[in-house]
């Protein structure tokens, strides 16, 4: 379709959000949904989206496609609008679509995308607000060649409710037409179902796309699939490739950006695109709070699969930090990282108090590549399929990162839900947990505008741990000493049963002091960044003498303490370990001063197979998260997380177990194991009211099934408990499906809360009970034996 075309189809009336009206079309054609109709609804935004919104749809087998749509879902009230572009993809892929403009903030509109054959599905979405308010939002990119994953992360948007999706390109691997009609196809699940005033509805939550470098071949695709037409010239350039839009009348400002003109041929191009840049954050941008971009290729990718930097791409850095760029998504590596904020520095990046933050790295269903390349900017990095949830919450930003694993075990938001609270959040969301920020990252604006990180701690600082919570502490010295004479102090730390005919263990240690002497330790992890991994098991051991990183020898090794943790480092990346109990009395005595600080040894347990670790020279030094509380409860409120002090597995026909490993299972062998688990509740305050418990378990062998925990009935001891003792009459406390290996939180929600408190005022406390609500599938959780007990975490008010 021509410009001029295009143009003669705009409004002749402002006053009215309608651009065009088929003549002769009438609501009564639109009775039943029509099989034919046209498909893969999408709603899109690229220039105002308090008060415009593109709808694009694929081609049914009718003819002269419109769009019914209105304000609310009196559909004898509605607009009848004709599509006023439509592209064919590759050849193939007719789209049609319809901006509607005028419209109100902060509103919901309805619609049916209709042909001459019918009409079908009834669709609704929320235009932005135009004042700043309280929203949740996605971010994430590369869905590329796995369906399967891809899939689990639309289900993932339809669940969270999101007010829209930033998505930073690569939706596909070769961009072709039988390949973005898949894409289509499997976006249709992001969709949510409703029923509104007793009609069913299917809510559509706007989308931003982005170009990607799997686009290439025809980065034109953003306006023939997607219909952005951003500058509204109506014709389908490389200009509508990049472009901005601001929401919350001034709250924040999102920029899409094309780095696919970093190629040869495009030098015009990214001219034009860096000139537009920089005026518009000069201008519109500099009016806004926030800054947001996201952008495809990374400036500097996490992986060693792809080149260490894009020269093309740092060439915002300097404009970011200018003109006060707050976050960026970027894509491409199919990995995930979390940055401090950074300033442009000697062609590279400078860690700083405040300045841009980038996040990353894709992921929504590409094959995942290792995160093996470090720099001392890094919060933490990881390897798995994730999008980003983020969230304006008052002045802060908040920052999560949601797995696509146990996507199934997610309980969607209800439309009442999101409506009465646009913070709210899915229960069962497999969030990440990186080191030092934890599963939510809080971010701030400092006096000039750039980003800060709230409650996150520079990698060498404790941080201020007020009244309690976590403060995380890099290791100050780390050394590898070998039984031979062997002693390195570079970026790597190594430990192995024998290499080149010696045994090598690594030395860490931490400065505590910045953790309040009173403060109650309540657990320990250690993490570390693996980049030579094992299948061989290590332990962890307290130091038993003092030893410094230039002069530690074999003797600082040799000779070691009680042994804290196990792991075994089958896979690069971050692993952390939960120090077992003797740990946590250790740390805590490093804390009062009643324990000397040797530091830890990290030594094999027998394999000759090494583990590698970055080093504090390598810019990703061992960390020690220490979760505590302050010694006084001043605050009237606290949280204790306690390990199990007895767990044992007991089966239907006479089996115990008391190993490093719990089972439950349906059926083993012909019998059915069940789960003992107590917790001691003596360092609860007598006077605590409960107000949340969880249960966390380290999940070694997963199941699909669901798992019940229950009131254990009667008494019991470790090494004396009977199938009897597992009794589940009792009414049960909560139910879950173990789906993936790792740390699990199993809210117990108001049972629970009510058992702990029955306990605390002297009920008998005969624990809890795990049982399969009738799976063979069996599943297998870390005991107090191992390094990850089971907990129970406490929230309490005084």
């Amino acid at each position: 379709m021509s410009k001029t075309t295009w143009r003669n189809l705009q409004p002749m009336n402002n006053d009215k959000p309608i651009l065009a009206v088929i003549a002769g079309l009438t609501l009564a054609a639109t009775g039943s949904t029509a099989l034919a109709a046209p498909t893969q609804i999408r709603v899109v935004w690229d220039h105002d989206p308090a008060h415009e919104a593109i709808i694009a749809f694929s081609e049914g087998s009718g003819g002269s496609p419109y769009l019914l749509w209105g304000d609310s879902t009196d559909e004898n009230s509605w607009e009848n609008t004709a599509y006023q572009k439509s592209y064919t993809f590759d050849g193939s892929l007719r789209s049609y679509f319809v901006r509607l403009s005028d419209l109100q903030p902060g509103a919901d509109y309805y619609f049916r995308a209709c042909d001459s054959k019918g009409c079908g599905d009834r669709f609704w979405f929320t235009t932005a607000q135009d004042n700043a308010a309280d929203l949740t939002f996605i971010a994430g990119g590369d869905s590329r060649s796995n369906p399967t994953a891809r899939r689990q992360g639309n289900r993932l948007v339809s669940k969270v409710r999101p007010q829209f999706v930033l998505f930073g390109g690569d939706l596909t691997d070769d961009n072709r037409a039988s390949e973005v009609d898949e894409w289509l196809d499997n976006w249709t699940e992001t969709y949510s179902n409703d029923v509104i005033d007793g009609v069913d509805y299917k809510r559509v939550y706007p989308l931003v796309p982005t170009v990607g470098n799997h686009e290439d071949n025809d980065q034109t695709f953003i306006c023939k699939v997607f219909g952005v037409d951003a500058n509204k010239d109506g014709s389908c350039t490389l200009e509508d490739t990049y472009f901005a839009f601001t929401i919350g009348g001034g709250q924040a400002r999102f920029y899409t950006l094309n780095t696919e003109f970093r190629n040869s041929g495009y030098e015009a191009e990214w001219r034009e695109q860096m000139d537009w840049l920089k005026a518009d954050l000069a201008s519109d941008g500099s009016g806004v709070t926030w800054r947001m971009t996201q952008y495809h290729k990374p400036m500097f990718p996490r992986t060693t699969s792809k080149p260490s930097k894009y020269d093309k791409m740092y060439e915002w850095a300097q404009p970011f930090y200018t003109y006060k760029m707050n976050l960026s998504f970027e894509s491409d590596s199919h990995l995930v990282k979390y940055t401090w904020p950074v300033v442009p520095d000697n062609g590279g990046y400078a860690q700083a108090a405040a300045g841009t933050l980038y996040v990353g790295e894709g992921s929504w269903g590409a094959p995942t590549r290792s995160a093996d390349r470090y720099a001392n900017w890094i919060i933490d990095q990881d390897s798995f399929a994730q999008l980003k949830i983020v969230q304006f919450s008052g002045d802060e930003v908040l920052v999560r990162t949601a797995r696509f694993s146990g996507e199934g075990d997610v309980t969607g938001l209800s439309k009442a839900q999101r409506d009465s609270d646009p913070l709210a959040l899915p229960s069962g969301l497999n969030l990440w947990k990186p080191q030092t920020v934890g599963e939510v990252m809080k971010l701030t604006r400092s006096g000039d505008g750039l980003t800060q990180v709230d409650g996150g701690s520079d990698p060498g600082d404790p941080g201020d741990p007020g009244d309690g919570g976590s403060s995380t502490v890099a290791a100050g010295q780390d050394v590898t000493v070998g039984s031979d004479g062997f002693y390195n102090n570079g970026n790597d730390v190594y430990a192995d049963g024998s290499d080149g005919g010696q045994e090598l263990r690594a030395l860490l240690s931490w400065d505590l002091s910045a953790i309040p002497a009173d403060a109650s330790v309540d657990s320990v992890e250690l993490a570390l960044q693996v980049v030579n991994s094992s299948s061989g098991e290590y332990s962890v051991y307290a130091g038993s003498t003092g030893w410094s990183e230039k002069g530690a020898d074999w003797s600082a090794a040799s000779q070691t303490g009680v042994k804290v943790g196990i792991f075994t480092p089958s896979s690069k990346g971050g692993v952390s370990i939960r120090l077992n109990e003797e740990g946590r009395r250790l740390v805590q005595g490093w804390i009062s001063g009643e324990e000397a600080n040797n530091g830890l040894i990290i030594a094999s347990m027998g394999t000759s197979d090494g583990v590698d670790f970055v080093s504090r020279e390598g810019g990703q030094a061992a960390k020690l998260i220490v979760a505590h509380q302050s010694g006084d409860d001043s605050s009237g409120r606290g949280s204790k997380s306690l390990s199990s002090d007895q767990d044992v597995s007991v089966g239907s026909q006479g089996r115990r177990r008391n190993t490093r490993r719990l089972e439950a299972d349906g059926s083993d062998g012909g019998q059915e194991l069940r789960v003992l688990m107590h917790w001691n509740l003596s360092d609860l305050p007598a006077q605590a009211r409960v107000t949340s418990v969880k249960a966390e378990f380290s999940i070694v062998d997963p199941s699909s099934g669901s798992y019940s925990l229950y009131p254990a009935k009667g008494d019991w001891s470790e090494s004396a408990a009977q199938w009897s003792d597992a009794d589940t009459s009792s009414g049960k406390v909560a139910t879950f499906t173990p789906s993936n290996n790792g740390s699990l939180s199993v809210n117990l929600g108001a049972a629970g809360v009510e058992l702990v408190q029955s306990w605390l005022s002297g009920a008998p406390n005969n624990g809890l009970v795990l049982s399969s609500d009738g799976t063979s599938n069996g599943v297998d959780i870390e005991s107090r034996e191992s390094s990850r007990a089971p907990k129970l975490i406490v929230e309490y008010e005084l």
